[in-house]
């Protein structure tokens, strides 16, 4: 829980008045999301609503009881509940298309459904860090540019928004297991039928057995640095370059960059520390902390 409610404040996923429909589908990321949010809820750490949809995509035998199993764990925890059943395999063929593409076209319609039904403002889903590691592999494989490297960010659109994002699959399997919760495991995923099951099963174990086994927390590093010059090169983008111009971050507050002439922007307050490095040609000067009084107007 305090690893997740870290993440929710570094990233402001969820406010106070929020409404949010969560997306679950009876296995253990989702469970977990479902209990931990719940938590916070009910110890009021923060003030916000929240709803239940799921979807039966109709492709395996085991579909209508993890659908009843949902039903069941919601009203046991006395959250509201929207279930939709859709034949995804016939709907794939009938625009030629793949299942797993036209699943997740589907899910988000519902999501985007019940959140106007229910008059929310957020999405949350149980995309995990070991899923944004696979999603930066699948995205390599596919030639894909530097905006590929940052994989599934916490929060997209200002509306979906990802609690688990920074949690591994393992800490999620063992909140499950500590808590009782009996997830419902999906048989799917450990057939490597989809590039992602591939990914999962073959690829990243290979990995961490012959070259990184800390696979996980380097791409997730990699995604963290991908997005942070991807978010430079915008800013320049539609500013234009001046070498006059330094980027400031507040590390603290995760606020976005926000530039500052440097013989305008001077230091914070003693004590402070001033970070400078170098990438890819281009001096970019960070703090650590920003204060309201913190401008001395001196030149660095």
């Amino acid at each position: 829980k305090e690893k997740v409610l870290e993440t929710i404040k570094k990233y402001k996923l969820i406010e106070d008045g929020d409404k949010i429909v969560i997306g679950v589908s009876g296995g253990p990321d989702s469970i977990a999301l479902l209990n931990v949010l719940l938590e916070i809820k009910k110890q009021n750490i923060i003030n916000f609503d929240m709803v239940v949809c799921h979807i039966n995509h109709m492709i395996r035998e085991e579909a209508d009881l993890e659908t009843e199993y949902v039903k069941e764990v919601c009203e046991n925890l006395g959250v509201e509940c929207y279930i939709k059943r859709i034949d995804v395999v016939k709907i794939a063929n009938n625009l030629k298309r793949g299942t797993e593409e036209t699943g997740r076209q589907i899910r988000y319609e519902f999501f985007n459904e019940v959140l106007e039904k229910t008059c929310s403002n957020k999405v949350a889903t149980a995309h995990n860090s070991n899923d944004k590691v696979e999603t930066i592999l699948m995205n390599i494989l596919r030639g894909s540019g530097t905006a590929g490297l940052k994989g599934i960010e916490a929060i997209r659109d200002s509306k979906y928004i990802r609690p688990l994002i920074e949690i591994s699959r393992e800490e999620i399997e063992e909140y499950c297991k500590t808590n009782n919760l009996n997830p419902r495991i999906d048989k799917t995923n450990f057939e490597n039928i989809y590039t992602r099951n591939k990914v999962r099963n073959m690829l990243i174990p290979y990995i961490k057995e012959n070259f990184n086994p800390n696979i996980i927390e380097g791409l997730n590093r990699l995604s963290d640095l991908s997005k942070q010059e991807n978010e430079y090169f915008k800013w320049i983008q539609s500013h234009g370059f001046d070498p006059e111009y330094y980027m400031y971050v507040d590390r603290t507050e995760q606020r976005p960059y926000q530039p500052y002439r440097d013989h305008e922007a001077g230091l914070p307050g003693k004590g402070n520390e001033k970070i400078w490095f170098q990438r890819l040609g281009i001096r970019i000067g960070c703090h650590r902390t920003w204060r309201s009084e913190g401008r001395s107007g001196r030149k660095s």
